[in-house]
């Protein structure tokens, strides 16, 4: 898609973006109102339940107060009854002479208490009524909370909504922001997506141009590499010579010091003899000056190794000291372990060097003097590279393994120590120039067996150290496999001479090369802590493992040949040529892929030792946390006790408080009734007031139960107050306030 239609396409989006943005605003207007709306409901649902429950609540306490007042006339009318009938039976006893008017009096307060109570009935039945309608109410209370309840959900539902399209249109006013700057950034791209377009031009005709220089390079390089090699090779040869001419040179040297002290002796006893004869002595050559001989001087190199080796010791044991306990153990001694497989690996390179430095093969090669012994010293060779490769190995995986594979190998080098003291006895006799190959090559055995055995017991690793380690083992596994090869065919080309013979020795010539080139390359990589990627070179583990069977192919072969038996040989030839042409193609394959450096890998595993210091270190900071936990913990169980006691303290203020906030509620409610009862009485007593004695006496008593009810709130308050009294002096201080606050 072209820049102009994505700028299209994303201006429509922005558009139908915009459309959404104004529904959504419209469609948030709508919400707000409906929210508005249902939250006014709600508000009115709230204010009439409140009322309904209010109404109820004094009708309740109407009703009560009512039939109080019917039961109090109910009483009164009952010994006004009692009364008249009383006065009744007095009258006709005795009738006085104002009966008359005595009897009218009754009669007239017989139809007021008629009246009273057909009003009090009125009243009760329209009470009832009102009561039946309350409960009608009450009854449509739980609706009114359903709907309550069902409307605050769909309030809440809106607000999110509404929420949401508010995020939705400040998105949508943001996007037409964005859509002028994209149109603008659209643009800006085309323009310079025209100008790359001519830079692309460019660049591919010199991408043709480089191309074919790379092609001209790479050929050049190839030629020039070869000559490098054989210069390399030649460079070698020279050094040994040199070394050789610096060996004769010292020799001749102390031969001179030797002649020069000797002539100096002489022209001494040619002095001393020509005095005793009384001639003048004839001018003496000037003397030499002496000369240090390298040979005789003593090399400060060793002492000086030594006093390093003393300091190393020295910091080591001082080192030692600051480290935690727990090292002294498992830690200590997968250390040793590692530092065994790291160096076993360094011995057999040691030893491998050594042999490598007293037989030249090239040399022999090209003098043809190769046999059976130089034979037997490459199949050592390869054995102790095979011992090296496996060292390496182990030591690289456990180097990035985990800390618990690498604390189960703790007790390796306790195990295999034996393979150890050989290792040292075959250094120490091939120092002394008494190293027996046969020996070697059993050890070499022995340890390839154990190193397997462990290798096998070690966990698959993807660390790019166990990569390495297995690159460069193989690398040199397979060197040394073409070594042998090129031995066999030098061999085979001095008993014979053919034309299949020549091939195979120039086949084995170039695959030595490429493997030579190979090893150093991935052993510079290994030395800088740097290794390529599998990728690259997948197929070298197949180059290893067909330069083996090309070595037992061709191994027989040696053996028939120097017992004079050629006809076999030259059968054979076609396969060991097929074969070791397909190896130099893969080599140089493999070769060209590690020689890229853009596939090249850093070694940066972390080791396991790094991560046991930092479980050490942890450990000792949590025993110390610990420490201070258990110290923190007991402080807080004591505060935790303090205040406990002081919660006991102010639970039973409380309950003191809460005790008599009841007693005086209780009082005021006593206090509340008396009034009621009083303003009855007063009105009993407006009504009663033309009533004759027997009816004030009966008022009198009705004022006589307020003034005992007053009585008891009096003397409810002042046990209140001695209570409140002793409360406040035995709380503790910050209950302490003013009296007057809790009355």
């Amino acid at each position: 898609m072209s820049p102009s239609e994505r700028a299209r396409t994303t201006a429509e989006a922005h558009i139908s973006n915009s459309k959404d943005c104004w529904e959504s605003t419209g469609r948030v207007s709508e919400l707000e109102k409906e929210r508005e709306e249902l939250q006014n409901r709600i508000e009115e649902l709230n204010e009439g339940l409140e009322m309904v429950t209010l109404d109820f609540e004094m009708a309740e306490e109407r009703i009560e107060s009512l039939q109080q007042e019917l039961q109090v006339a109910r009483d009164a009318a009952d010994e006004l009854k009692l009364e008249q009938e009383y006065q009744a039976e007095a009258a006709k006893a005795a009738m006085p002479a104002d009966a008359a008017a005595l009897l009218e009096q009754n009669e007239r307060l017989k139809e007021a208490l008629l009246r009273l109570r057909d009003s009090a009935q009125e009243t009760d039945t329209k009470q009832r009524k009102e009561l039946a309608s309350l409960r009608a109410d009450l009854a449509m209370k739980d609706q009114l909370e359903q709907d309550y309840a069902s409307t605050r959900d769909k309030l809440q539902r809106a607000e999110t909504v509404l929420t949401e399209l508010r995020i939705q249109a400040d998105v949508a006013h943001g996007a037409q922001d964005m859509l002028e700057q994209l149109t603008e950034r659209n643009m800006a791209l085309e323009e310079r997506v025209e100008q790359l377009s001519s830079e692309i031009q460019e660049l591919e005709a010199l991408q043709t141009v480089n191309d074919e220089l790379e092609a001209t390079h790479l050929e050049t390089e190839a030629q020039l590499q070869q000559e490098l090699d054989l210069r390399e090779d030649r460079l070698t040869q020279f050094s040994n010579e040199r070394e050789v001419l610096q060996m004769h040179l010292a020799s001749h040297a102390s031969t001179i010091e030797q002649f020069r002290a000797l002539v100096t002796e002489l022209m001494k006893d040619r002095d001393t003899w020509r005095a005793k004869c009384n001639a003048p002595p004839a001018p003496a050559p000037s003397a030499p000056y002496p000369t240090v001989s390298h040979s005789n001087s003593i090399s400060l190199v060793p002492r000086l190794r030594a006093i390093e080796h003393e300091q190393t010791l020295l910091r080591l044991s001082i080192t030692r000291s600051y480290l935690p306990p727990s090292f002294q153990g498992a830690d200590e001694s997968a250390l040793q372990s590692l530092l065994f497989y790291e160096r076993i690996a360094r011995w057999c390179d040691l030893i491998r060097h050594s042999l490598v430095q007293e037989i030249d093969v090239q040399e022999q090669l090209v003098q043809r003097t190769l046999d059976d012994v130089t034979l037997a010293g490459c199949h050592l060779r390869r054995s102790l590279t095979h011992v090296y490769a496996l060292a390496t190995q182990i030591s690289a995986v456990l180097k990035s393994a985990t800390p618990d594979v690498y604390l189960e190998h703790a007790q390796d080098h306790l195990y295999l120590q034996h393979i150890e003291k050989q290792m040292k006895t075959c250094i120490e006799t091939l120092e002394h120039e008494q190293f027996d190959e046969t020996m070697c090559e059993r050890i070499c055995t022995e340890a390839v067996a154990a190193f397997e055995s462990v290798s096998h017991a070690l966990p698959d690793m993807d660390s790019v150290y166990d990569l390495a380690a297995k690159e460069i083992g193989s690398a040199s596994l397979t060197l040394h496999d073409v070594e042998t090869l090129l031995v066999c065919a030098g061999i085979v080309q001095q008993k014979i001479r053919d034309t299949s013979t020549s091939e195979w020795a120039t086949l084995t010539s170039r695959a030595r090369i490429a493997c030579r080139r190979l090893h150093r390359r991935l052993a510079s990589l290994y030395a800088n802590k740097e290794t390529i990627e599998l990728s690259q070179i997948q197929s070298l583990p197949e180059l290893g493992r067909q330069s083996s069977a090309l070595v037992l192919q061709a191994t027989p072969l040696v053996e028939t040949v120097l017992n004079d038996e050629a006809t076999s040989v030259l059968e054979a030839m076609p396969e060991l040529c097929t074969g070791m042409r397909t190896l130099v193609e893969e080599a140089e394959q493999v070769l060209a892929g590690a020689m890229s450096q853009d596939h090249v890998l850093a070694i940066d595993d972390m080791p396991p030792w790094d991560i046991r210091a930092r479980v050490i270190y942890t450990e000792l900071c949590e025993a110390r946390d610990a420490a201070q936990a258990r110290h923190w913990k007991d402080r807080l169980a004591k505060l935790e006790q303090i205040l406990r006691e002081r919660e006991e303290a102010a639970e039973a203020a409380s309950a003191k408080v809460a005790r008599l906030q009841h007693q005086l509620e209780k009082s005021h409610a006593q206090a509340t009734e008396s009034m009621t009862w009083r303003q009855e009485a007063e009105a009993l007593r407006a009504q009663l007031e033309n009533v004759q004695e027997p009816t004030v006496e009966s008022n009198s008593d009705v004022d006589h139960a307020p003034t005992e009810c007053v009585y008891q709130k009096d003397r409810a308050l002042k046990q209140l107050q001695a209570e409140n009294a002793s409360l406040f002096g035995n709380a503790p201080g910050k209950w302490r306030q003013p009296r007057e606050s809790w009355i």
